[in-house]
């Protein structure tokens, strides 16, 4: 996904279209999503969990081990996210 524009970085809007995108399995597009919502909060562990997600679904499984890590590494004591 190209950036054209500031209303492309709206975080919310963004992170909507990644839900609704992974709903129909369009990992793609999903992907794309997660990197622009993760550039602007990148201290944002949902995004990282759920991007690691995604990568698993697009068989990157050393994409989505490197996003989860992330995940497990800031919230070593939250087992919600497991």
């Amino acid at each position: 996904m190209i950036i054209k524009s500031k209303e492309d970085l709206d975080f919310d809007a963004n992170f909507k279209l990644a839900e609704i995108e992974m709903k129909t399995e369009n990992f793609e597009k999903v992907e794309g999503y997660y990197e622009i919502v993760a550039k602007i909060q990148p201290e944002n562990n949902e995004i990282s969990k759920k991007h690691s997600i995604c990568f698993f679904h697009m068989s990157m499984y050393k994409e989505a081990a490197k996003k989860f890590s992330i995940t497990l590494r800031e919230k070593e004591d939250d087992m919600a996210i497991v």
